[in-house]
């Protein structure tokens, strides 16, 4: 089933709508220190106490078609235009990595590392990530070809990237073409490389997974399973003001979630491929801060088995990118630990992240 994931920009931002806030000294309201919940690299929650947090109640952002109304008995209050745009809008300079490691089990066995990524900050961002199918003889093959394929394309549909992703507004009929040019492509890399080995295709079997960001919008691409996982920020206010108000990243996945190989779910790059089994969309990147593709390996321990929580490590990569400060042995350490392997399948693992920073 194809899934389109579109939105479209709205035309007044909820973080640009103006605060109600008393004119008259009030005693500020005293919270309790609460409880919040997020996700660990292992899936359990793990619990942090925040002093002076604010229940979700209050600190939900104000409706688009919603109006600040007031008490008949609540004290006179003024409109105060708080321009939060200015404190979340990403400022486009992105940073890039990526890294693919062989798992634990495929070591044991002497097998090389059947994942590839590739990466490209200019002259637009591309992701992609490759699992080579673990029943084709020589997907690692596969795999590499359509990393290094896929982003060499994206490099040379600068021109088409453009009108579908540099423009505000959406274009359906461009979007399926796009999506069909690239898969042709893919497919073609897979058949060359049959002739070019003396082999049938389906040896040469990958998933792939794709990212391109333009100024509007995201595109994406999910053939087989793995996960694609964004970040947007947005602000958060109440009424009357809060110290815990401000800026909040959120964290997302694309797609629908892939089953595995053996439960006959999973699909890959190969001449049986159908139009009706890719996934595929375009995301709005006004508030988009970050992205990443990873494989199932990886995601094994990064997102949840419903794709609806991601690891806070996510965000932690994230944010040390976007300073410059994540380097590739970090990915590698962190691949390779006993958090990571701990209950694990033992799978390659790979992941490529995009990362910008905030305008000030």
């Amino acid at each position: 089933m194809i899934s389109k994931n579109r939105q479209r920009k709205k035309s007044v931002p909820d973080c640009q709508r103006p605060v109600v806030a008393p004119t008259v000294a009030t005693e500020p309201t005293k919270h309790e220190p609460t409880t919040i919940r997020v996700l660990a690299e292992t899936n359990q929650p793990v619990v942090i106490e925040v002093e002076n947090a604010l229940p979700v109640a209050d600190s939900q952002p104000v409706k688009e078609d919603s109006v600040p109304t007031v008490a008949s008995d609540a004290p006179n209050t003024q409109i105060i235009p708080e321009h939060f745009s200015q404190w979340c809008v990403p400022n486009g300079q992105w940073q890039v990595l990526a890294e693919a490691v062989v798992g634990l089990s495929h070591r044991d066995k002497n097998l090389p590392c059947q994942d590839a990524v590739a990466c490209q900050a200019a002259p637009r961002v591309c992701l992609v990530v490759c699992d080579g199918a673990g029943s084709s003889v020589v997907s690692e093959l596969g795999a590499n070809a359509l990393a290094q394929g896929m982003s060499l394309l994206c490099h040379s549909l600068e021109a088409f990237w453009v009108d579908l992703l540099d423009s505000p507004t959406t274009h359906d009929a461009l979007l399926e073409k796009m999506t069909r040019l690239v898969l042709r492509h893919a497919k073609g890399i897979i058949t060359q490389l049959a002739t070019q080995h003396k082999r049938e295709a389906r040896d040469f079997r990958s998933t792939l997974l794709m990212l391109v960001v333009g100024k509007a919008h995201l595109f994406w691409l999910k053939v087989g399973d793995g996960a694609l996982v964004i970040e947007q920020i947005e602000h958060r206010y109440s009424v009357p003001a809060q110290p815990s108000d401000g800026r909040i990243t959120l964290l997302s996945t694309l797609g629908e979630l892939g089953k595995g190989e053996f439960a006959n779910q999973t699909t890959f790059v190969d001449e049986q491929l159908k139009f009706s089994d890719v996934q595929f969309g375009l995301q709005s990147s006004e508030f988009l801060t970050a992205c990443a593709a990873m494989s199932d390996g990886a995601a094994e321990k990064l997102v949840s088995l419903n794709q609806q929580q991601v690891a806070g490590r996510v965000s932690q990569w994230f944010d040390a990118l976007r300073q410059q400060r994540l380097a590739r042995k970090t990915l590698t350490q962190a691949f390779y630990g006993e958090d990571f392997n701990k209950n694990s399948t033992g799978d390659d693992r790979s992941i490529a992240l995009a990362a910008c920073d905030f305008k000030a």
